[in-house]
């Protein structure tokens, strides 16, 4: 849904950059980004989702373009999502990783992540700019759906390197004893 996301709210000159990036030649040219961008009733649930409307996210996943462009490989290429072992690696390698919590606080008084901030997805446009976009991002929710689209929207707002955590903070609660060091807080 990320990449899915990043592609469409992106104006052509910023697919031309993302696909340089991700080495990916002809992003805009592929069949599936085509036919999604000519879909005018898409494009305005889209811009719903892009303008803070989170009723936009069912009709979006269950759209037939959403599932054309999830199943390209190029796309998929675009995607980051961190197993919980890959999330704990990055913070012992990466000083400066933020990780954010998009999940509504009455969810976050059950608990959160060691060293997560705060913002939930309602919040996220208005408190985008309290991160830094040049250092790594990591977001998470309850199950991963949300942070998918938090990571897809900083992204598209300029974050440089933006992940979400598969599984979100279920994957950090249900686990066997003594599995990783990444516990909720």
């Amino acid at each position: 849904m990320r990449a899915l996301i990043i592609i469409l709210n992106a104006p052509r000159e910023r697919l031309v950059r993302l696909a340089h990036a991700h080495g990916i030649a002809g992003l805009a040219d592929l069949p599936e980004v085509r036919d999604a961008l000519a879909d005018e009733a898409y494009l305005g649930l889209l811009d719903r989702l892009a303008s803070g409307d989170l009723g936009a996210i069912q009709p979006i996943a269950r759209h037939e373009a959403t599932r054309r462009l999830l199943a390209c490989p190029e796309v998929r290429k675009l995607t980051r999502r961190l197993t919980l072992a890959q999330l704990e690696q990055r913070r012992a390698e990466l000083g400066d990783l933020q990780l954010v919590d998009v999940r509504q606080p009455a969810e976050q008084a059950a608990g959160m992540l060691d060293g997560a901030v705060s913002m939930p997805l309602t919040q996220l446009r208005d408190r985008a700019g309290e991160l830094d976009f040049a250092a790594p991002i990591v977001v998470y929710c309850a199950g991963g759906y949300r942070s998918s689209v938090a990571a897809s929207y900083l992204r598209a707002a300029g974050a440089a390197d933006v992940s979400d955590l598969l599984g979100g903070y279920g994957a950090c609660t249900v686990r066997p004893a003594g599995a990783g060091t990444g516990t909720p807080g």
